[in-house]
């Protein structure tokens, strides 16, 4: 058998995958695994250490609104109650006296109606009667609303 040689004889030893691509294909693969565990980090949501935290900072951004508001207690102050208030419509609280702007809005309060009139109520509701300016700070928004989802929500 000298001009013959034996199959294992004649294989190269075995490599990683990685070692027989390309270069550039290397670095797409590499790439593309880093985009799918972000999807799937981005997918399984915040933990619940960074939901308390944001609850938190809402609950310090939200003393601006407790002068009026209440998250706590069904009594009225200035503003109304805010008990139990995601999901319901807007000017629904019976012991309150709401402008006829809020009461004619059809608003119903969720996270998309509160971000919007947290940010400029009198540009969502024109000519309603709440004092409050508006929140600029969209993190702050945010972060009220999980207050809000948290306090406000029934027990």
């Amino acid at each position: 058998m000298s001009g013959m040689q034996r199959c294992d004889d004649r294989a190269a030893p075995a490599r990683p995958l990685d070692d027989r691509l390309p270069g550039w294909t290397r670095r797409i693969a590499a790439s593309t695994w880093l985009l799918l565990l972000s999807v799937a980090l981005f997918a399984c949501g915040p933990g619940e250490d960074s939901n308390e935290a944001l609850v938190e900072r809402g609950r310090q951004v939200f003393v601006l609104c407790a002068t009026c508001h209440q998250v706590d207690n069904p009594a009225n102050r200035a503003g109304p109650t805010l008990q139990g208030m995601i999901g319901r419509p807007a000017a629904s609280q019976p012991s309150f006296a709401y402008s006829e702007a809020l009461r004619r809005s059809a608003i119903v309060w969720d996270e998309g109606t509160l971000a919007a009139f947290l940010a400029d109520p009198r540009g969502v509701v024109p000519g309603n009667r709440m004092a409050f300016a508006g929140l600029r700070d969209p993190d702050d928004i945010e972060a009220v609303i999980a207050y809000l989802r948290h306090a406000t929500a029934a027990p």
